[in-house]
C-alpha cells in the first residue's frame, strides 16, 4: 500500500466510524504504509510521510485503540457479573477462583466483582454507555466512585444528570460533577458518613531506596487526632543520633538536623516500637504468632552480614533493601541462624542456637515460604495457619498424625481464609519436591507459585563461589495483630 496523504486521511477517518469491535480491531492491526515503520525504511519505499502526517494518524490509532480496550473492559464487567450469578461453588472462593486466574490478590479480584455488581444492578445506564464506547473507563470509574456512599435513587438520579457529558470529560472533571450533585440531592450527611466510614484501613507499599509508605484512611476526626499526636510528640523531640553518623556543625558530631515531617514520622514509629517492645498497649496484649511475639524479618547473606559484600537483603513484606539498611537493623536484632541453599537460595535448615528457644520447625516453614502459599496471596506466613499439606488425623487415643506426616515437606502456613479453602471447600495444594506450590482450583485451574528464596529472591542461577549461609535477623514487626481465633491448629 502506497502511503500517501489520501490513503492515511480515509484510514484515520475509517478509525473514527467504526463501532468498537472486530473490524474496528482489524483496521487498528493494519494502518498505511508508512504510518508505522521508521522513515528510513519508508523513503527506501516510497512511502515517506511528513512527521506532522505521521503523528497525527499515530494519536487517531492511539485513541480508536483505547476506544476498544475500555468496551472490551465494559464487556468483561458484564461476563464477571454473569460469572458471579452462575458460579457453582460458594461464593466465598470467586475472588481467589477469578484471581488466580487472572494473576490479581483476592483484594483485587473482590473489588472486581463488587464493582461488576454495582454497574450490574445499580448504574446500568453507565455500564450500557461504556459498553457502546459512548463513554470511556475513566468516566464509568468516575461516576461509580462518586455515588458509592449513596443510595440506588439518588445513583440512578445522578447518572441520568452526568452521562450525557461524561465522553468528553476526564476523570476528576466527571466525579466533581458527579459528586456535587450527590451532595445536592442527598442531604443525608449522616449516614453517607456512616458508610464511608466503613472503609477504614492501613496500607502500607513498599518504595524505593528502602522506603515504605503506611497510610491510614479513617474519619476525618480519628485522622485530626493522630496528627496532633504526633505534630505533639514532633514538637518536643531532641536531635537524634544520625544513622548515617554524618556530623553537623550545628548540632554537633553524629547528631542530625529533622524537619517537622521527619519528626513526625519518627514519633509514630517511636510509639508503635514502643509498644512492640512492650508486648501490648495499656491492657492489650499483642498476641503471638506461632509462639512467638509479631517480628520484623530481613535475610541477608552472611558475608554482606559481615561487611564482604554489598549484596541487597530481604525485609520480609517489603521486598529487597540496600546492604547498609540491612545490617542497620541487624544491629538490633536477635540473631536466628537460617541456612539457605548455595545453589538457588531457597531455605533449607533453621537452626536452633538462639537467645531464645524457638519452635524450630514453624520457624523453618515460615521462614521458607515467607507468605501464603495460595499464589498471588501476599498475606506474611507468620500470621497464617501452619497446616498438613496432605491432611493428617490426630489418632483420638494417641494424638499423632495417622495419614499427612508433620514434617516440613508436608507443612505450608496458609491465611485462615485460604486454609478454610484447602480443607473444606474443594481446593488441591500440592507441594513439589523444587519448593513449588501448585494450587488447583474447584474449576479445575491449576496455578504455580514458585519457591520463596530468600537467599537468591530473584531466581537467578548462582554462581557456586557465592556459596554462602544467610543470617536471618528478627525483632519486633508492626503487622496487626491476629485475631484469637486465628491460632494454628497444627
Amino acid at each position: 500500500m502506497t502511503g500517501d496523504g489520501g490513503e492515511v486521511q480515509r484510514w484515520r477517518e475509517q478509525l473514527a466510524a467504526l463501532p468498537a469491535g472486530p473490524a474496528l480491531a482489524a483496521a487498528i492491526a493494519a494502518p498505511p504504509a508508512g504510518v508505522v515503520e521508521p522513515a528510513a525504511e519508508a523513503a527506501q519505499n516510497g512511502d515517506l510521510l511528513s512527521d506532522a502526517q505521521r503523528a497525527a494518524a499515530l494519536l487517531d490509532r492511539i485513541v480508536a485503540r483505547r476506544r476498544l480496550l475500555s468496551t472490551w473492559l465494559a464487556q468483561e464487567i458484564g461476563d464477571v457479573a454473569l460469572l458471579t450469578a452462575i458460579y457453582p461453588f460458594p461464593l466465598d472462593d470467586l475472588p481467589t477462583e477469578l484471581g488466580q486466574a487472572l494473576t490479581l490478590t483476592d483484594g483485587q479480584a473482590h473489588r472486581l466483582l463488587a464493582d461488576a455488581d454495582t454497574y450490574t444492578h445499580r448504574l446500568a445506564a453507565t455500564l450500557d454507555a461504556w459498553t457502546t464506547g459512548q463513554i470511556p473507563a475513566h468516566a464509568a470509574a468516575a461516576i461509580l466512585d462518586a455515588t458509592t456512599t449513596t443510595t440506588d435513587h439518588v445513583a440512578a438520579r445522578v447518572e441520568a444528570l452526568v452521562l450525557p457529558h461524561a465522553g468528553s470529560r476526564t476523570y476528576d472533571q466527571t466525579w466533581a460533577s458527579a459528586r456535587r450533585r450527590v451532595l445536592r440531592l442527598d442531604p443525608d450527611a449522616t449516614r453517607r458518613h456512616q458508610i464511608a466510614a466503613t472503609t477504614r484501613c492501613v496500607t502500607r507499599r513498599a518504595l524505593p531506596d528502602g522506603m515504605g509508605r503506611l497510610t491510614l484512611t479513617s474519619t476525618a476526626a480519628e485522622v485530626a487526632a493522630v496528627w496532633e499526636a504526633i505534630t505533639g510528640l514532633a514538637d518536643a523531640a531532641a536531635p537524634r543520633p544520625s544513622a548515617s553518623g554524618r556530623a553537623d556543625d550545628n548540632l554537633g558530631d553524629n547528631l542530625i538536623d529533622r524537619d517537622l515531617g521527619n519528626k513526625r514520622a519518627d514519633a509514630l514509629v517511636d510509639v508503635c516500637t514502643d509498644i512492640l517492645a512492650k508486648g501490648g498497649y495499656h491492657n492489650t496484649l499483642i498476641p503471638r504468632r506461632n509462639g512467638r511475639l509479631p517480628q520484623v524479618r530481613v535475610t541477608m547473606a552472611l558475608g554482606t552480614l559481615l561487611g564482604a559484600d554489598n549484596h541487597p537483603a530481604d525485609l520480609a513484606g517489603h521486598g529487597p533493601i540496600s546492604a547498609d539498611e540491612a545490617r542497620l537493623i541487624a544491629g538490633d536484632a536477635e540473631l536466628r541462624r537460617l541456612i539457605c541453599d548455595p545453589i538457588d537460595g531457597t531455605v533449607i535448615d533453621y537452626g536452633r542456637t538462639v537467645y531464645r528457644p524457638p519452635r524450630h520447625l514453624a520457624d523453618l516453614v515460615t521462614a521458607r515460604d515467607d507468605t501464603c502459599p495460595f499464589p498471588g496471596c501476599r498475606q506474611p506466613a507468620d500470621r497464617g495457619q501452619l497446616d498438613h499439606i496432605d491432611k493428617a488425623r490426630p489418632d483420638p487415643t494417641t494424638g499423632k498424625p495417622t495419614q499427612g506426616a508433620t514434617n516440613a515437606d508436608n507443612l505450608a502456613p496458609p491465611c485462615t481464609h485460604h486454609h478454610q479453602a484447602k480443607d473444606h471447600r474443594g481446593w488441591t495444594l500440592r507441594r513439589t519436591r523444587d519448593g513449588s506450590y501448585h494450587l488447583t482450583s474447584p474449576l479445575g485451574r491449576t496455578t504455580t507459585k514458585p519457591p520463596h528464596q530468600p537467599g537468591n529472591p530473584d531466581g537467578d542461577s548462582a554462581d557456586p563461589a557465592d556459596n554462602e549461609k544467610t543470617v536471618d535477623d528478627q525483632v519486633g514487626e508492626s503487622h496487626p495483630p491476629d485475631d484469637p481465633e486465628d491460632q494454628p491448629p497444627f
